[in-house]
């Protein structure tokens, strides 16, 4: 992907970036699960920064993870 422009005019830049990394995220364990014979579960909390661990987690599962290995955010 290529964006051209003044970059003053892009507002929507960390958003769009946002959403590759998370299709990015989903697309591994989408392949993943299609090749195992067993569940798959994401350990995303254990390789990244905890901050990062629910979106990792969140679209690791959307991806076709049978499980993620991260606790809900207490509200």
């Amino acid at each position: 992907m290529v964006l051209e422009g003044v970059y003053v005019d892009w507002r929507y830049e960390t958003a769009l970036s946002r959403a590759v990394q998370a299709s990015g995220i989903a697309t591994r364990p989408r392949a993943a699960r299609r090749r195992a014979e067993r569940q798959v579960i994401s350990f995303g909390a254990r390789r990244m920064h905890p901050a990062l661990a629910p979106m990792i987690e969140r679209n690791a599962f959307i991806g076709g993870c049978d499980g993620v290995a991260v606790t809900k955010p207490r509200s």
